[in-house]
């Protein structure tokens, strides 16, 4: 079973013709129906019922069709995580309360090294409402403070106004601008 194989049966599926979906596909129709044809005969199943209108998907195939729908999805998925790593690269600012640095700095800086090789995070410490300043002039992408923002409608304020995210992590007691 090849990846190209799911591609073709779910196209079928949507096409309800298997010279359509060989034209979508840039196929012939005898390679396309050859191709289903093996892949029918790897799983022991009928994908589709030929009819004189084209094709129907049978009560099997229907379920075989959306696996690999799903399937195609996750490989999608897959291939966007992959290009994301291998695209993120630069300078992420992080600005971040003393409190809070040797307690998660350090190993943010290990996943960031492992998995973005080509990120180069900048920290500096600074206090919690430099932090707040900081973030919303644009110094800093990223703050990490306990400032209790929700208690000071002025920051919200601000953060709106700059289209930013304020993110509130009770567990741990501290803050992500």
């Amino acid at each position: 079973m090849r990846l190209e194989q799911l591609q073709q049966i779910v196209t079928i599926n949507q096409c309800h013709s298997v010279s359509r979906a060989a034209e979508k596909l840039f196929m012939t129709q005898p390679a396309l129906s050859r191709s289903v044809s093996k892949l029918e005969k790897e799983l022991k199943v009928n994908i589709f019922a030929r009819t004189a209108y084209g094709v129907e998907v049978t009560d099997i195939g229907e379920l075989v069709v959306d696996q690999a729908e799903r399937i195609l999805h996750e490989v999608g998925r897959l291939n966007e995580i992959v290009q994301a790593r291998q695209t993120l690269k630069g300078n992420i600012y992080i600005a971040v309360a003393p409190t809070f640095y040797n307690m998660i700095i350090a190993q943010l800086v290990v996943y960031f090294r492992e998995n973005y090789p080509q990120v180069n995070l900048v920290v500096k410490e600074r206090s919690a409402t430099s932090i707040v300043n900081d973030v919303c002039s644009g110094y800093f992408d990223i703050g990490i403070t306990g400032y209790p923002l929700v208690q000071h409608e002025s920051s919200i304020k601000k953060f709106e106004k700059k289209n930013l995210r304020y993110q509130s992590f009770k567990r741990m007691q501290f803050k992500l601008f």
